[in-house]
C-alpha cells in the first residue's frame, strides 16, 4: 500500500492534478466527502505542508473507510490495492458529457430524379475519466498462425499490463507507448489542463 501511494505522489500528472484542484469539477454535485478529496489532503500535505505522517494516517482512514478490503494493518497486494485504487478514483471523477450525434440520411425518388437529404439526431451520455485518460489503455495484439498465414486481430483494454520477466530465454518484445493528454472545454474557457 505505502509503494502505490509514493507513486501516486510522485507522479507529476497525478500530483497536479489533485494539488490545483481540478479535481473538484469532475466528483459529482453533492457527494460530500470522497476518497478523491481524503487523496487530494494525502497528496497536499505531503507535497506542500511536509507532513508525511498525519498525511499518512489521514488517508490510511479513507481507505479503511471507502477500500474496506484493506483494512487493518494486514499484509496486501500491492497490484489488487492499485487496481482497487484506481477503480474507485475513477468511479468518483467521471464526468457525465451530454452529446448529440447526428447522421445525414440520403433517398432518390425515382420518380423526380431528386435526392432527399434528412438528418437524423440521437442525444447520448458520454463518461469522461480523467484517472482512465491517465491510467488505461488497449493492448493490440496480432496472432498469425504459422501454417495457414491466416491472422487475428485483437483490442482489449487495460489498466496495468504484466510483462513475463523471461529467466534464461531472450525474447524480443516491442511496446509502443503513447500517451495524451485531455483537456475538456465548457463555454469557451478552458476547465482543466
Amino acid at each position: 500500500m505505502n509503494a502505490i501511494l509514493q507513486c501516486f505522489v510522485h507522479t507529476p500528472l497525478i500530483r497536479n492534478y489533485f494539488i490545483s484542484g481540478l479535481f473538484k469539477n469532475h466528483i459529482e454535485k453533492g457527494k460530500g466527502e470522497t476518497l478523491a478529496n481524503a487523496m487530494a489532503k494525502f497528496v497536499t500535505d505531503y507535497e506542500l505542508n511536509n507532513e508525511p505522517l498525519s498525511s499518512l494516517r489521514n488517508i490510511k482512514d479513507a481507505i479503511d473507510k471507502y477500500i474496506p478490503q484493506f483494512q487493518g494493518y494486514n499484509q496486501h497486494d500491492a497490484q489488487e490495492f492499485l487496481a482497487m485504487l484506481i477503480d474507485k478514483l475513477t468511479a468518483e471523477l467521471t464526468i457525465k458529457i451530454s452529446v448529440k450525434l447526428s447522421k445525414t440520411l440520403s433517398s432518390t425518388d425515382s420518380k423526380t430524379s431528386s435526392s432527399n437529404k434528412t438528418t437524423e439526431t440521437d442525444e447520448g451520455t458520454l463518461n469522461v475519466s480523467v484517472m482512465a485518460n491517465l491510467f488505461s489503455g488497449e493492448l493490440c495484439s496480432t496472432i498469425i498462425c504459422p501454417c495457414s498465414n491466416n491472422s487475428n486481430k485483437k483490442k482489449e483494454p487495460f489498466y496495468y499490463l504484466s510483462i513475463p520477466l523471461p529467466q534464461h530465454v531472450i525474447a524480443l518484445m516491442s511496446i509502443e507507448y503513447v500517451f495524451g493528454v485531455y483537456m475538456f472545454k465548457k463555454r469557451g474557457r478552458e476547465r482543466d489542463k
